[in-house]
């Protein structure tokens, strides 16, 4: 797979914000840091508990993203989850809404021979969802990324989504 240039993120990533489209009402000041924001985090890489563009992990990316755009969020990915509008429907997200996953899946044996999985309790990983399917976040194999929430792997794993502007 071809490598892509950060200009190309920053171009998707306004095209799914809607920036520049006419008939697209005029985005607030929180929505236009949130973007300003990502746009500086973009291929930053992965770095467990890092917090800056040199390297971040994923509830480091969306605190810093955050923070930038006035609201403060706590550290790790299970506080982010404890606050905010609950969103529980992939249809319903909106742009800047957190997404949380839950990596880790349990077994457990249904019917004595049937075994499900299920989600673990706690989320493990969020981003930040942009529209359309797309979504931000630190990958620990590909840095700050975007991804496909409707991806069968993603699907998957998504727990909820999270409100934190309105």
């Amino acid at each position: 797979m071809p490598r892509l240039s950060k200009s190309f993120f920053a171009a998707l990533i306004g095209l799914a914000f809607g920036v520049g489209c006419a008939g697209v009402p005029k985005p607030s000041d929180a929505h236009m840091k949130l973007y300003k924001a990502i746009n500086t985090y973009l291929k930053a890489p992965y770095r467990w508990g890092g917090n800056t563009a040199s390297g971040i992990d994923c509830s480091g990316f969306v605190k810093q993203v955050y923070g930038r755009a006035g609201i403060e969020l706590p550290r790790t990915a299970k506080e982010q989850h404890t606050i905010g509008k609950g969103i529980k429907r992939m249809n319903d997200l909106k742009y800047g809404d957190v997404v949380f996953f839950a990596m880790k899946k349990r077994k457990e044996k249904f019917l004595f021979f049937f075994t499900r999985y299920k989600n673990a309790d706690l989320p493990t990983h969020n981003g930040i969802f942009l529209g359309d399917y797309v979504f931000v976040h630190a990958s620990s194999s590909q840095g700050v990324t975007l991804s496909l929430l409707n991806d069968p792997y993603w699907q998957f794993y998504f727990i909820d989504g999270r409100r934190y502007l309105d």
